[in-house]
């Protein structure tokens, strides 16, 4: 069995039988307004990462991480809007092995429409991941869809989808495991309450 890396939140770990498998691509499909974050910064806490954003500044990015997270083995890059391939294809040459890849937000990526361009940096990416023992975690935002995005969805080995419930003065977080290459993605969603950590929302039975 595969070395598994914990995701920072206990349910989802337990989801996946104790982490994310190591050289796993994982997608993070949410709402552009929904807060999914926090999500992100429990990933961060567990190993170094590298932080590649595609729209905020850099600067923006990390003064959000520096009073969000407790640890901060990170480096931020920014990939931008225009080159976006490239840019993140050459970032990720540079991370060094021991850290995972956090990209935020992919969308800019696969709006491209570059078929080829796109799949070979994911194949490369994956390849990396591999070979460094490491995670990447690709935040998309799911109100459109851009036109590389079954792409993603196909090469990516995890997909967790946020999704979020207004019920009156009440916003609900639930997480699905949609995707889980190589294993069985649980049936249940795994309730979340999203404030500046993760904790799992006890108020109904998440197993």
């Amino acid at each position: 069995m595969s070395k598994r890396l914990t995701t920072g939140v206990t349910a989802i770990d337990r989801n996946h039988g104790g982490g994310v498998p190591a050289g796993s691509i994982v997608v993070l499909l949410a709402a552009p307004d929904s807060q999914s974050e926090p999500l992100l910064h429990e990933f961060m806490e567990e190993r170094p990462t590298a932080y590649i954003t595609t729209l905020r500044t850099e600067a923006a990015v990390r003064d959000d991480l520096d009073r969000s997270l407790r640890t901060h083995d990170y480096t931020v890059q920014y990939a931008g809007i225009d080159t976006p391939i490239d840019n993140a294809a050459r970032v990720v040459q540079q991370v060094d092995g021991r850290a995972n890849v956090a990209v935020d937000t992919l969308n800019p990526l696969e709006e491209t429409g570059e078929r080829n361009r796109y799949v070979n940096f994911l194949n490369q990416f994956k390849t990396h991941l591999v070979n460094t023992g490491s995670v990447g975690l690709l935040h998309c935002t799911d109100l459109d869809r851009p036109p590389l995005r079954e792409m993603t969805l196909t090469i990516a080995d995890v997909v967790w989808k946020l999704d979020v419930s207004v019920k009156g003065n009440s916003v609900e977080s639930f997480l699905q495991v949609t995707k889980f290459r190589g294993g069985d993605p649980a049936d249940e969603r795994i309730k979340l309450d999203l404030g500046e950590e993760v904790a799992v929302d006890t108020s109904r039975d998440i197993a």
